[in-house]
C-alpha cells in the first residue's frame, strides 16, 4: 500500500523461530516485529511504523500536524495496551505455551512442527 520497499522474513512463532540464537542476535527480547535498515534495527511494531513513516515521508498515515499526529500517537498507544496486548495473549495461551509446555519435555520440540 505505501511504495515502501521491504525484504519479509517469516518467523513461524508456532515453531519458536523467535527462541534461536541467532534471532537473539538481531532482537535479544525475542519478540517479532522486528525491523533491520541497512544496520539499523527497531524492535517495536509502534517505534517501526513512526520510523518508517518519517523516512518515508508518509504524511498521510502519519501528518505532520501536531494536534493531528497526537491523535495517531494516542490510537498506537491504546491499541498497544489494550487490542494488542489482550490479541498477544490469546495466541500466547492457545500456541505459544501449550508447545513450550511440550518442548520443555521434548529438546527437538521446534524441529518437529
Amino acid at each position: 500500500m505505501t511504495g515502501i520497499p521491504f525484504e519479509s522474513k517469516e518467523i513461524a512463532l508456532r515453531k519458536l523461530e523467535q527462541m534461536t540464537d541467532e534471532y537473539a542476535q538481531i532482537n535479544p527480547f525475542k519478540k517479532v516485529p522486528v525491523i533491520e535498515d541497512s544496520g539499523f534495527i527497531l524492535t517495536e511494531s509502534v517505534a517501526i511504523f513512526n520510523y518508517l513513516c518519517d523516512k518515508y515521508k508518509m504524511h498521510n498515515w502519519y501528518p505532520t500536524d501536531l494536534k493531528q499526529r497526537a491523535h495517531v500517537n494516542e490510537y498506537a498507544h491504546w491499541q498497544h495496551l489494550n487490542l494488542r496486548a489482550t490479541g498477544s495473549m490469546l495466541f500466547r495461551t492457545k500456541i505459544i505455551t501449550p508447545r513450550i509446555g511440550s518442548c520443555i519435555k521434548d529438546v527437538q520440540c521446534h524441529r518437529n512442527s
